[in-house]
């Protein structure tokens, strides 16, 4: 259930009804639900009564409160939650195309947001809590590239409209993409779309501005 939706509650007068409320959030399932959310499956209306077990359970290991005991607690959710939604995020894969998968919309979320600074396998296997073998593998298999390659594409994507501002210097747009110089940034320029960032500067200002006429 998203708990940022506005819910109303009803009961039979006679055979009354009682709600047990659990609120929990996390990075680790913020992709699954997002996913879940967009695709109409939620909130999940289960009849099975294991899911209440499953709450007290928490409600215990919170109680209990020792060493481990958050860990314990994030862990449980997680393979609980997993265990929930398994069924429809497999129908969501099936019927869908790989963009909506959580997976892809969590890889493009993070990449996104951290697009100005160097990312790196670590953080991006990190992000998704797997290890860096098998995030690449995953990944090959959604994106058919490499992770750090898909990084620089979505990085030359954005220096395309950077180059369109007079005032930003080659440098300026390199180091601020987080590229290790200006070289490097025109080296992978160039091997994505085949003209260096230099020509294409050049040909943005032979370019008409939008709403004008070239003159004949």
């Amino acid at each position: 259930m998203k708990l940022t939706d506005h819910h109303k509650y009803y009961t039979d007068k006679v055979d009354t009804a009682h709600i047990i409320f659990f609120h929990f959030r996390g990075k680790m399932l913020t992709p699954i639900l997002n996913c879940l959310y967009v695709h109409g499956c939620l909130p999940i209306i289960l009849q099975d009564t294991s899911v209440i077990d499953c709450i007290y359970h928490c409600f215990e290991i919170t109680s209990q409160q020792s060493h481990d005991f958050e860990y314990d607690l994030s862990s449980f959710i997680y393979q609980t939650v997993i265990k929930i939604t398994k069924p429809y995020l497999s129908k969501i894969n099936r019927c869908s195309v790989k963009e909506n998968s959580w997976f892809v919309d969590a890889v493009y979320v993070y990449v996104d947001n951290h697009i100005y600074e160097k990312i790196t396998l670590e953080q991006l296997s990190e992000e998704l809590h797997m290890s860096k073998f098998y995030f690449s593998k995953v990944f090959k298999n959604f994106f058919n590239t490499s992770p750090m390659q898909f990084v620089l594409f979505r990085k030359i994507q954005l220096s395309l409209k950077l180059l369109s501002d007079p005032k930003l210097s080659l440098n300026d747009i390199a180091y601020t993409l987080g590229f290790a110089d200006l070289c490097h940034f025109s080296r992978t320029f160039k091997n994505q779309l085949g003209i260096s960032p230099t020509s294409y500067k050049k040909i943005l200002r032979t370019v008409p501005p939008k709403g004008t006429e070239a003159q004949i």
